[in-house]
């Protein structure tokens, strides 16, 4: 049970075709999580026991990371980065103390109320990471509305998020948080909270996510005791993006259209993206932006690589997206049509 006595992560192999990895610094530095979210999947795989690695093995990985592979952000991938204050304090200590401040920045994941429980401690907290220069914090924030947070079991509030990013700001750190769209007793007005909520709150960046039931979860039980699971060939269609590429989601709530749920999400996205603001720090700050999963190097814009890649990007981008509008607005306003024909003879 001591991950300590696993053996080191194999960097290595990865020598080879090292220029196909842009993003190549990730440390996972504990295992496990002691919360059960119903649409979470890691328990399956981690339990809800949690494990640390000592701080002279994460030290060491940062060590290989940057002084080797000369990486400029680094991302702990741990399920709640903050979860053992204590220890989180003790690393930035050893961060600071090893020089690694001044070499590289940190990005981590975590849960609004570890760090908003106790506002003094968190400050505290927030402060020493600041100093060992962690630049970004993401929020599994999932919904804007309290009723669902605790349909989903998040053991938090919605109110615990809000500061907790607010807290975030105030110290300096960008703050990015990932929402979910088309949870189980989902309605339209619960989505639109949870836009309201992300442009509220001083966010650097926020992803919108379809739900997806992974198997294990009680995500999946519900949607199958619902009839409501749609399992796609080898499973291609459980993946939370999925929406960018087909409309084919693997759960729809009760009461919610394939089609709707679609535009829901990409306009969700959309809304909070194109703002300049957003943008501007996508493109430019020493962070992930989208919840950890848009990513790009300083100087990007001199590069003929990027530009192609931007180019397709847009014109892929730019066809799902009329498809997407197409299908939604025309398939809400026939289900609208009909609904009122239905109410109008009843």
């Amino acid at each position: 049970m001591d991950i300590n006595d696993i053996t080191p992560f194999p960097y290595d192999l990865f020598d080879e075709h090292f220029d196909r990895y842009p993003d190549f610094g990730t440390i996972i530095s504990s295992r496990g999580c002691p919360f059960s979210c119903t649409f979470c999947s890691q328990r399956i795989i981690s339990g809800q026991r949690m494990r640390y690695l000592s701080n002279e093995r994460v030290i060491n990985k940062i060590k290989i990371l940057v002084d080797k592979y000369e990486q400029k952000k680094i991302f702990f991938a741990d399920d709640i980065f903050t979860i053992k204050a204590k220890r989180v304090m003790s690393l930035c200590d050893e961060i600071i103390a090893s020089g690694y401040h001044k070499k590289v920045s940190f990005i981590c994941e975590t849960r609004g109320r570890e760090l908003s429980m106790n506002e003094e401690r968190g400050r505290i907290l927030l402060a020493k990471m600041k100093e060992a220069n962690f630049v970004s914090i993401a929020f599994g924030a999932e919904t804007g509305s309290e009723r669902l947070m605790a349909t989903i079991n998040k053991s938090e509030t919605v109110q615990d998020n809000i500061r907790a990013i607010e807290m975030t700001h105030e110290a300096g750190i960008s703050a990015d948080a990932s929402y979910i769209m088309g949870l189980p007793t989902e309605t339209a007005e619960d989505r639109k909270m949870s836009i309201k909520v992300a442009k509220q709150v001083p966010l650097d960046a926020a992803r919108f996510n379809v739900a997806c039931p992974y198997p294990g979860t009680a995500l999946y039980e519900t949607a199958k005791a619902e009839g409501r699971l749609n399992i796609g060939e080898d499973w291609v269609n459980f993946s939370n993006q999925h929406y960018l590429s087909n409309d084919d989601l693997p759960y729809t709530p009760e009461g919610t259209e394939k089609c709707e749920l679609v535009l829901a999400v990409f306009l969700a996205n959309m809304r909070f993206i194109l703002r300049p603001k957003t943008l501007l720090h996508m493109l430019f700050a020493d962070s992930m932006a989208g919840g950890t999963v848009v990513s790009v190097h300083s100087n990007w814009y001199t590069s003929a690589k990027m530009w192609s890649a931007i180019f397709r990007l847009a014109v892929f981008l730019t066809h799902r997206s009329a498809v997407i509008l197409f299908r939604g607005v025309v398939r809400s306003k026939f289900v609208g049509r009909n609904h009122n024909s239905d109410s109008t003879s009843t």
